[in-house]
């Protein structure tokens, strides 16, 4: 059995959209597909069915961020096939809530530093949730 169980879309930091990936995964023999976007959900019931059409099985999973207080650092979670969902979703959008706040640091840090605009950013953003280091990145390299 071949399978991706760990991929991202535009959603959040990646760099395809669903069916794309969707798409590449049926074309290259992918039999199982998880799309475990960081702190969204959004991918779940249109990876459905993409997949279905694509002969492509699809578990739904999400990538959530947390923080690891022990060890001082953030740490990621894979979780697969949730059970409650809705109640998933509540904890995703506290965790895109802090993500903003912080790229807001890390966004006014390279400002400061180099000449790209907030615009320039927000362009790279346009199907995600947060903004991400990616998006920042894609901006410096449009300099």
């Amino acid at each position: 059995m071949i399978c991706d169980l760990h991929c991202h879309t535009k959603l959040s930091d990646g760099s395809m959209g669903i069916e794309d990936i969707i798409d590449q995964s049926a074309r290259t023999g992918i039999e199982w597909l998880s799309i475990t976007d960081h702190d969204t959900m959004a991918s779940f019931s249109r990876a459905g069915i993409l997949g279905e059409r694509a002969g492509v099985n699809i578990l739904k999973g999400v990538e959530l961020s947390a923080w690891d207080k022990k060890r001082g650092r953030k740490v990621h979670i894979l979780c697969y096939a949730p059970k409650k969902p809705d109640r998933l979703e509540g904890l995703c959008l506290k965790s895109c809530e802090i993500r903003k706040a912080c790229s807001k640091e890390m966004i006014d840090k390279v400002m400061s530093k180099f000449p790209i605009t907030l615009e320039s950013i927000l362009k790279h953003t346009t199907s995600s949730k947060s903004i991400f280091k990616q998006h920042i990145m894609m901006s410096l390299i449009n300099i």
